[in-house]
Formats: C-alpha cells, structure tokens, sequence
C-alpha cells in the first residue's frame, strides 16, 4: 500500500456528491490528471484528497477510477476525523493537499532504531551512530547534540 501524491490539483465536481456515496464524479480535463495517477495503482494504493465548498472540507480517499462514461473514482469518506457531507457541483472543488494525518505517518522518530536496551546503535562499519545519555535520558548523535528524549 502506498500513498500517492499530485502537485497543486484541483478539479470541480461534475456531480452532487450525497453524504452516503463512494463515487466522485469529476469534468475534463482535470479528470483525466487525477485518472492517469490512479489508472497505475496496485493493491491498496491510494491519494488522498480534500473536498471544499468554501464552508465545509471532508477528507477523502481516491482508491480507483474509470472513463466509461463521465470520470468515475472510487472513494473512502469522512477520514482524519472529518465528517462525511453532502456537495454540490456547482461549488465544490476537490484538491490534493497535504494532510496532518499524512505529515504523521511520515515522521522518522531517530530513536525509533536504537536497540532493544536502548543504548547503542552501531553502523555497519563499527561507528557509533546513536547513544543513550543515561543521565538526562536524551539521545545524542555523536556530534550534532541531544535531538530528544530516549523512549
């Protein structure tokens, strides 16, 4: 599973989009952008997408899409503790942005990796790559200084 991303997206809805539905209509051009991203996923790929109408914004997952007809994706509602709506039309957009949820599940912890005693971390090639201060509990680098708190 792996999440995608697009760069400054935004498209209108083609469609009224209820509280309840899983298929997001989208127009052309902008639709056939969002089509060529998800047309590649595998598996559980997905993007993340936010739906605004000026007022209200819902977090949603882009899952799968097609053509056949009007520009048809499969979506996820109400993610990152938003609440699933109802949209209308003619003023709503949907746009790729960056989410909290995302910046989350992106951050690298540098004391997620020091050992099971959590004192040393040795590099392949003998260096010392992370230390344990016992006495202030804080992880050193070995040179750049404290980055926090040993878990």
């Amino acid at each position: 599973m792996a999440q995608f991303f697009l760069n400054n997206f935004s498209a209108p809805l083609d469609e009224d989009l209820a509280d309840t539905d899983e298929l997001m209509y989208l127009a052309a051009p902008e639709a056939v952008t969002l089509l060529y991203l998800v047309s590649g996923f595998a598996g559980d790929d997905y993007i993340l997408m936010t739906l605004d109408d000026g007022t209200n914004q819902e977090i949603i997952k882009v899952t799968d899409g097609n053509d056949l007809g009007p520009y048809e994706f499969n979506i996820e509602r109400a993610l990152e503790g938003t609440t699933a709506q109802s949209f209308l039309a003619a003023n709503t957009t949907v746009e790729a942005r960056l989410t909290a949820g995302t910046l989350t599940a992106m951050q690298f912890d540098p004391r997620s990796i020091l050992t099971a005693q959590g004192e040393v971390l040795v590099g392949h090639d003998g260096h010392v790559l992370l230390t344990e201060d016992p006495d202030t509990g804080f992880v050193d680098d070995g040179g750049l200084g404290p980055i926090g708190p040993a878990l």
